[in-house]
């Protein structure tokens, strides 16, 4: 098997993202994440991949691991509803870890990191954004 082309996995989290949840927000793959506070009325759910490592041995045979990137940001009306944001990305993570994704990729980790946000820069406007990164594990 070759390696997955990396957009190919991130649609592939895309379309599950949209499955598991697609009462509560439609994800897009794309890399975009500034958005104008006007346009965060609504959850806005993006999935970008970052990067391939090498090929490695593992016990049943060859692998690689991909890091990839969703990012869940939305303008709260209060802080009390940022709480409910909160959980809803927790729920993401914990969701997605252990998760296959068309048989062959699996997420062993993920977490939450503000590397691309400062959370404090939009906290006077109820702006909730959270960054989680995957680890996924793809035999090869």
């Amino acid at each position: 098997m070759t390696a997955p082309y990396l957009p190919d996995l991130s649609q592939a989290i895309v379309t599950h993202l949209n499955a598991a949840f697609d009462s509560q927000f439609t994800a897009v793959h794309s890399g975009n994440v500034v958005y104008k506070l006007q346009d965060l009325s609504t959850i806005k759910v993006n999935v970008w991949p970052v990067g391939l490592s090498r090929a490695r041995a593992v016990r049943a045979g060859w692998s690689r691991t991909a890091t990839v990137m969703i990012a869940i940001q939305k303008r709260a009306p209060t802080q009390d509803a940022i709480d409910d944001l909160m959980n809803m990305a927790d729920s993401v993570l914990n969701w997605v870890i252990g998760e296959r994704f068309d048989t062959k990729w699996i997420c062993t980790a993920g977490e939450f990191t503000d590397e691309v946000y400062d959370r404090l820069e939009r906290y006077e406007e109820n702006v909730f954004q959270s960054l989680l990164s995957l680890t996924l594990e793809i035999p090869i």
